[in-house]
């Protein structure tokens, strides 16, 4: 077989590989396109923590201050509890495990953890014993998409863990940003 022949089969062979993948992934999972009510999809903020539970799973998340300069980072850091007296599985389709966004008060999208970056494409399961929890740890650089620092104001920060079960769990936040 000809060189050209080889790469168009190698592309179409990818390309249907990539179609089933997709359409099996809405097929085993079909709520997860579909948006959830608010009362069951933000967490409950208590100060600088929120919580969510979604069966036995008890998602919470902690930012390091509510109020922050220009420029000045924050930290966040999210946590998943199995409460459950036997073992539970979270499943991610790729190697992203959460992600944390910053709106401002409008609305409007000016930072995202995961923008830019690549993750594997590999389907993961954590093990989570019974009492057992796994945390994760995320910096806010304390600017906006453009790596300019954000404009005094108030802002939401949003986290969520990325987990099949998990991903449309929101944690959100209000920060303040004062000069």
């Amino acid at each position: 077989m000809p060189r050209p022949r080889i790469f168009c089969f190698a592309v179409i062979v990818i390309g249907l590989l990539l179609v089933s993948c997709t359409a099996q992934n809405k097929a085993d999972n079909p709520s997860a396109s579909k948006p959830t009510s608010a009362s069951g999809t933000v967490g409950v903020q208590d100060g600088d923590n929120s919580t969510v539970m979604v069966a036995d799973i008890k998602v919470s998340a902690k930012i390091s201050s509510e109020n922050v300069r220009p420029g000045q980072r924050l930290k966040v850091t999210l946590n998943v509890l199995n409460t459950a007296s036997q073992v539970r599985e979270l499943t991610f389709n790729t190697g992203q495990k959460y992600d944390l966004l910053i709106k401002e008060k409008e609305g409007r999208n000016v930072w995202r953890w995961s923008a830019g970056k690549m993750f594997s494409q590999m389907i993961e399961t954590v093990r989570l014993g019974p009492g057992k929890s796994v945390s994760y740890e995320a910096e806010w650089p304390g600017t906006g998409s453009l790596e300019r620092p954000l404009k005094p104001g108030t802002y939401t920060v949003t986290a969520n863990i990325t987990a099949n079960d998990l991903r449309d769990k929101e944690l959100t936040f209000k920060l303040s940003v004062a000069e």
